[in-house]
């Protein structure tokens, strides 16, 4: 992702991003050669550990950039693309990025490919991010069931959605509302667990407001489960 300008006041941010991937980059960097047995022979076991050691050191680097994301977003710095985005493409890279995730639940994540082509403008890295962070919070959220990802124009022919079907299948209709039908000042005042979700929602809803769009949650037609919806603008504002 390039390089946008940061807000005022970043540099304090931006250097404790450098300061903190450095010394990440090394753990990262020498549990995978441990792992690997470069440095001498290790068991089964130690292997296991270190690969453990590896993944939390990049999920760390992951946070460290939603959060100079979501502080660019929220000072209005973002520079986003506008470009043609297929949503199968968005669909499919969320099925594929999804599925240890879902395996690791028990559950299944597949995609329904839109019955007629469509194309919108938008920020394909980003929206595909933010409908990304919206299945890992709904696998949050659910064990041993299936989850269809689809996506259509709405019937007025503004906006394309983004819908992850089937989450009252495992989930509360409450605790659905609770995750995508908040505000960041909500998050900010009842915190849930602290296990990078929630921050990956903020940063959703702020790529879906920078992008004219919209997250939330509504019942199926058949009123049988719950939907979480990404709406976003066919074209942008300007464009």
């Amino acid at each position: 992702m390039e390089a946008d300008a940061m807000p005022d006041g970043a540099p304090c941010l931006r250097l404790m991003g450098h300061e903190l991937r450095t010394p990440l980059n090394a753990i990262i960097g020498f549990s995978d050669i441990l792992a690997q047995g470069l440095a001498g022979p290790v068991t089964s076991e130690q292997e296991r550990q270190l690969r453990m050691v590896g993944d939390a050191g990049r999920q760390l680097l992951l946070l460290i950039d939603d959060m100079m994301e979501l502080a660019k977003a929220q000072a209005g710095a973002l520079n986003l693309a506008n470009e043609p985005v297929d949503p199968s493409w968005v669909l499919s890279e969320c099925v594929e990025r999804t599925l240890r995730l879902a395996e690791s639940r028990g559950a299944r994540v597949k995609l329904v490919s839109p019955a007629d082509p469509i194309t919108f403008v938008a920020d394909p890295l980003r929206t595909r991010q933010a409908f990304e962070n919206m299945v890992v919070a709904a696998l949050r959220l659910v064990a041993d069931c299936t989850l269809s990802l689809t996506a259509e124009v709405n019937q007025d022919g503004t906006t394309v959605e983004f819908c992850i079907n089937g989450l009252s299948a495992g989930a509360e209709a409450q605790a659905v509302t609770r995750v995508f039908d908040v505000d960041d000042a909500d998050v900010r005042a009842n915190p849930g667990p602290s296990d990078g979700v929630e921050l990956g929602l903020c940063l959703s809803r702020a790529y879906a407001r920078a992008m004219g769009g919209t997250i939330s949650s509504r019942r199926s037609p058949a009123g049988s489960s719950d939907v979480a919806v990404l709406s976003l603008p066919l074209t942008p504002n300007g464009i």
